[in-house]
């Protein structure tokens, strides 16, 4: 296997992780059988995917497809480890303000500007509660925050486009997040797990989601001092998940 098929079979392993895609889901999208990818994926097999076939995977994991081998490159020369496990790693915003021309959207349907090598997210002008919560009400956008785009690829579910920031209010999550700091909102992850941004009965709160076999949603806070609530149809309680915290910027 040459290091095109190397590099496509590296990028589309960590995506395919990543993403939490089944092999279906990309047999589908590339309108392939599962064996085909079976075989794209199998290290023991070792075998490449057509060049059509290939550009419809690296689209789907959201990669023009040269974009898609340099992801691959760097994984196997070591340059990505583990990306994205922590909310806590490197800085990447490199500078900050501009006219955002996008529709202010804090439900994610389009809330960033990408320009090659630079992505402006959205900082709206609200606070995610980590204590009682934040009512939303007319939030607009306060300034732009300029991402890396590579940095981005490499730590978002898949749409570099449906990302947002906002800052945090509280200490609720406390040791994780303090009061004061910014969130970084990856709005195509929507699933209950891991620290979210949530709507819970119309307040916005930042809080630890975990999904009991009962169907119940706990509603956690790192800091011990606050109670957990539980979720469930049986309540009433409204729950939302706007999207999963990936990142978080801190002053001092």
């Amino acid at each position: 296997m040459g290091n095109t098929d190397k590099y496509f079979q590296a990028a589309l392993i960590f995506c395919k992780k990543k993403q939490r895609y089944t092999i279906d889901h990309l047999a589908t999208a590339a309108g392939v059988t599962t064996r085909m990818i079976q075989g794209i994926l199998s290290k023991r097999e070792n075998k490449g995917a057509g060049k059509e076939t290939a550009g419809k995977l690296a689209i789907k994991c959201g990669y023009a497809y040269e974009e898609f081998l340099a992801l691959g490159r760097e994984i196997l020369t070591g340059e990505i480890v583990n990306a994205g496990d922590s909310i806590n790693d490197a800085p990447p915003i490199l500078q900050a303000g501009g006219d955002y021309k996008g529709p202010a959207n804090f439900k994610g349907q389009h809330s960033g500007k990408t320009e090659s090598e630079y992505t402006h997210v959205p900082l709206y002008d609200i606070k995610g509660s980590a204590g009682p919560g934040t009512v939303v009400d007319g939030e607009h956008v306060k300034d732009l925050l300029a991402f890396r785009t590579t940095w981005l690829r490499k730590r978002v579910a898949y749409d570099v486009n449906k990302l947002s920031c906002i800052t945090v209010e509280g200490d609720s999550m406390r040791p994780t997040i303090s009061d004061g700091d910014i969130v970084l909102i990856d709005h195509n992850a929507n699933r209950v797990d891991g620290v979210c941004a949530i709507n819970l009965d119309g307040l916005v709160m930042i809080k630890r989601l975990q999904r009991m076999p009962s169907d119940k949603i706990l509603v956690k806070s790192d800091n011990p001092d606050y109670d957990v609530m539980e979720v469930s149809e049986d309540n009433g309680v409204s729950l939302i998940v706007i999207g999963k915290v990936v990142w978080l910027g801190r002053t001092f």
